[in-house]
Parts: structure tokens; C-alpha cells; sequence
């Protein structure tokens, strides 16, 4: 399978991407706003299940930071790997 070329192509699949997934982000984060917080839970498990809720959006939204941070400082620092050094000297163009 050959790869997509068209970088116009890549850019739009990436950020349509990137949106349903903040949509998700997002939906969940709606449902957590209207659950009853754990203290007014009318028993334990559903006590147990909206923490648990809650922690799972905490995670959701600490993954998409630490992305952030990530591909920031990833953007600002770009090594230069010299590929040459692992090829024979033989195979090399002159």
C-alpha cells in the first residue's frame, strides 16, 4: 500500500483527527458536568463509578496536555540524524 503524498491531503485527515478527538474530550466532559458529584451519589457504587468517571476524564485531559507539551518542544528542538554514517562507503554516491 503506497503512502498518501499529497501533504494538503495529510494536514486535513490529521486536524479532522485531532477534532473528533476534542469532540470526544468534550462529550465526555459534558457528561461529567451533569453527573451528581460523588458525595450526593444516592449509594456507594454510583459514588464509586462517577469518581471513577471523574478520574478518567482527568487522565483524558492530562494525556492531550502532555501532547502539547510534547509536539512543543518537539517543534521548537529537531535533531539532524546523518544517515550516510551507516552506509558502506562502497554503496555511497560520489
Amino acid at each position: 500500500m503506497d503512502r498518501i503524498k499529497t501533504l494538503t491531503a495529510k494536514f486535513i485527515m490529521s486536524f479532522a483527527g485531532m477534532m473528533c478527538y476534542i469532540y470526544a474530550i468534550i462529550g465526555i466532559a459534558k457528561c461529567n458536568y451533569y453527573t451528581p458529584s460523588p458525595s450526593d451519589s444516592p449509594n456507594l457504587t454510583t459514588g464509586a463509578v462517577v469518581t471513577w468517571f471523574r478520574v478518567e476524564l482527568l487522565t483524558w485531559f492530562g494525556i492531550i496536555l502532555s501532547n502539547m507539551v510534547f509536539l512543543f518542544i518537539r517543534s521548537m528542538v529537531k535533531h539532524k540524524v546523518d544517515y550516510s554514517i551507516y552506509i558502506d562507503e562502497q554503496k555511497k554516491l560520489p
